[in-house]
């Protein structure tokens, strides 16, 4: 089992490795003329795959936080009906693209650390 400060380390390397290829991306060929909002989202897409392989590394395993992990998403499913305009928020701040993204990474995330 890591250590806080173990992920806490391998978290800064983490960071520190997707702020030097954020920052060398333009260089190349493929990226010359990108602007700044597709190199920040192709460094989140990276920071996510990252992620989604160490999570237990970065965020510990212990017995508590599976439980927690576990509680939650069976909330999330047991609540998955609710819609924005269940709880009031007005139809024209409720982008369903965006919502319909949001929840397809709420559900990929909950079963990857399922599984792991």
């Amino acid at each position: 089992m890591e250590s806080t400060s173990d992920r806490k380390q391998l978290s800064k390397i983490m960071n520190e490795f997707i702020a030097s290829v954020e920052k060398s991306l333009p260089s190349y060929d493929c990226w010359k003329g990108a602007n700044e909002a597709e190199v920040e989202s192709n460094s989140e897409a990276l920071e996510y795959l990252i992620t989604k392989k160490k999570y237990r590394k970065l965020f510990g395993n212990e017995a508590k936080d599976i439980q927690l992990d576990t509680q939650l998403q069976e909330a999330y499913v047991k609540f998955s009906f609710i819609r924005p305009e269940h709880i009031e928020i007005d139809p024209r701040y409720s982008e369903e693209s965006s919502l319909s993204v949001a929840i397809d990474r709420m559900y990929f995330t909950l079963r990857t650390q399922k599984d792991q």
